[in-house]
Order: C-alpha cells, then sequence, then structure tokens
C-alpha cells in the first residue's frame, strides 16, 4: 500500500470507524480562508442505491506554521525568527461524502473545490500566481476527484478521466451492519441528558478504562502509549453526546507533542464534527511551545439513516 492509499485511509477511514466503535457501543486565521457560501454539496444523492448511512458535507482544512522554511521564504524567514506571524503551508478544499451500504462497506467520494490537490490554496489567490509558478510538462494531470468503492481507489483528474485505480482491502474497512443499527437507533432515540450520560460512563466502564469526572457530564482518561517517543494519550468526552472534544499526545518526556480541541454538529440525530484546532508543539525560538496549528471547518453537513 503506497502512501497516498495510507493517508486516505488514516486520515479519513480509520478515524471515522475507531469513533464509531468506540462511542456508539475558532482562532485567529484568515477568516476569508475558512467560509464557504456555494453549497457545491449535492448530498441528497447516494453515493449507492443500498446505502444504509451516509455523512457528506464541505471541508477546508488549512495548516498555518509559526516556523517558517528557510529554503522557501529566505530573507523573510531571517527578518521574522522571533516573530507569530504564520505561513499558510497547506490549504485544502473539498466537497466529501462517506458511507456504509447494506453489508457494512465502506464508500468515499470527494472533489477538490478549488481546481485540484496541487493547488494548497484559495482559487482566488491561485488566479494571481500560478503564471509566476514553474510550468507543468503537457501530460501532467493531478488529481481533482477521488472513489473509493467496490475495492477499489479511484483517482480522477479534472476532466473525469481516470488518473489511476488501485485496490485496497476491502474487508478491513467495513463495519458491521449491526453498528450501523446501532447508529440509527441512537440517532432516533429521544433519551434524556441524564439517561445519555448514564449510559456513556457504563460504556467507559465496559470497556474498562479508568477515568475521572469532570463536572457532571464530561469525563477525562488517559492511555499509555511509551513508544517511539510518545508517553501517553489524553481524551476528554462529552458525556452527552460520547464524542471525543479534546485530544492530546504526550511525549515520554511530559511535553505535549499536539491538542486537538472538536466541536460538532448535531444532523439528523446524528453528531458530525463540525471543527476541529490541532495545535502542534516543537522548538520556537530556542523554547519549546506552538509551532503551528491546522484549522478544520466543515459546513453544508448532511446526514441520511436508510
Amino acid at each position: 500500500m503506497n502512501n497516498r492509499i495510507k493517508k486516505i485511509m488514516n486520515g479519513i477511514s480509520l478515524l471515522f470507524i475507531s469513533g464509531i466503535l468506540v462511542l456508539a457501543a475558532c482562532s485567529k486565521g484568515n477568516p476569508s480562508l475558512v467560509e464557504s457560501d456555494d453549497g457545491l454539496n449535492s448530498s441528497e444523492e447516494l453515493l449507492a442505491p443500498n446505502i444504509r448511512y451516509q455523512v457528506s458535507y464541505d471541508e477546508e482544512l488549512i495548516t498555518y506554521s509559526k516556523v517558517w522554511p528557510e529554503d522557501i521564504t529566505s530573507g523573510l524567514y531571517k527578518q521574522n525568527t522571533t516573530s507569530d506571524l504564520e505561513l499558510v503551508m497547506d490549504y485544502e478544499a473539498k466537497s466529501q461524502k462517506m458511507g456504509f451500504d447494506e453489508e457494512g462497506n465502506m464508500i468515499i467520494t470527494y472533489k477538490y473545490r478549488d481546481g485540484n490537490e496541487e493547488m494548497n490554496m484559495p482559487s482566488d489567490l491561485y488566479e494571481q500566481v500560478k503564471d509566476e509558478m514553474p510550468a507543468r510538462a503537457p501530460d501532467h494531470r493531478p488529481t481533482a476527484s477521488f472513489q473509493l468503492k467496490d475495492g477499489l481507489m479511484t483517482y480522477f483528474d479534472e476532466s473525469g478521466g481516470a488518473i489511476i485505480q488501485e485496490a485496497y482491502p476491502i474487508e478491513r474497512y467495513k463495519l458491521d451492519p449491526a453498528v450501523l443499527d446501532s447508529m440509527k437507533a441512537a440517532a432516533e432515540s429521544n433519551a434524556s441528558p441524564e439517561a445519555k450520560v448514564a449510559k456513556n460512563l457504563k460504556l467507559l466502564d465496559q470497556e474498562g478504562i479508568n477515568f475521572s469526572l469532570l463536572g457532571d457530564s464530561y469525563a477525562s482518561f488517559s492511555i499509555d502509549v511509551n513508544e517511539y517517543g510518545i508517553g501517553k494519550y489524553e481524551k476528554l468526552i462529552d458525556l452527552k453526546t460520547g464524542e471525543e472534544v479534546k485530544s492530546s499526545t504526550v511525549l515520554a518526556n511530559g511535553d505535549y507533542e499536539s491538542i486537538t480541541v472538536m466541536k460538532y454538529e448535531t444532523v439528523n440525530g446524528h453528531n458530525v464534527l463540525s471543527n476541529s484546532e490541532t495545535l502542534n508543539f516543537g522548538l520556537h525560538n530556542g523554547e519549546w511551545g506552538v509551532t503551528g496549528r491546522t484549522l478544520l471547518t466543515r459546513k453544508n453537513i448532511n446526514v441520511i439513516f436508510n
């Protein structure tokens, strides 16, 4: 499995599946970069006729860094080594759908809303600087859209032509249909907040998790790792929803490597991650602190249960 497949699987499907299995059993950036009202998400169209669950949204992901690449910014970097100015290192805007059919098979599609995967900036900015970029080969075909279905991952160019197809282990990214039944039942439940808190506390107990209560509706716990320089993961769960609202990675020496805060939107009774901010830590100006951050924003969220 190549690096591109690993990025798709680890960044999308593994997070999604692990979240379902565990929980079912903004900031100072330029606001013009994170707002979109173009409604490109055609969420009414099903990924397959036999779809059981589908979520769709328009997503923007922006990564900022205080540590400027010296080989790119050269003089600017040297002038701003003591500044808190941030450089936009990566930008991605997609319309995405993800779902499971009646057999529990995962299906994913997405389309880059600003051209293709290599632009890394909003289309209006790209139009201003594209003539200064290195020329591409005439036969260069960057990915504009993607589909994961029936054991094949297919990458398409802007004309809709297939660039490459690669197989993936379909059974590894499959959900037990009983989990989908549980998700639908939870979405249709009219349980009180107190009942939901009690249910999620019971789930934590059943998993053997040693947690601490924070107030009446939050639980915190840590997972020891002690591998690859990582000491532990810290988690904060909102017991009213069962969702993880804060996650931290702590190094073996006690320093934080990253902290992520998450917010959710409830659509058709189902909670969907709508915003998150991840702070990344490292050495900056000789001290351990925040070196960058990643903002995720989702709009036009829709959820379908069949």
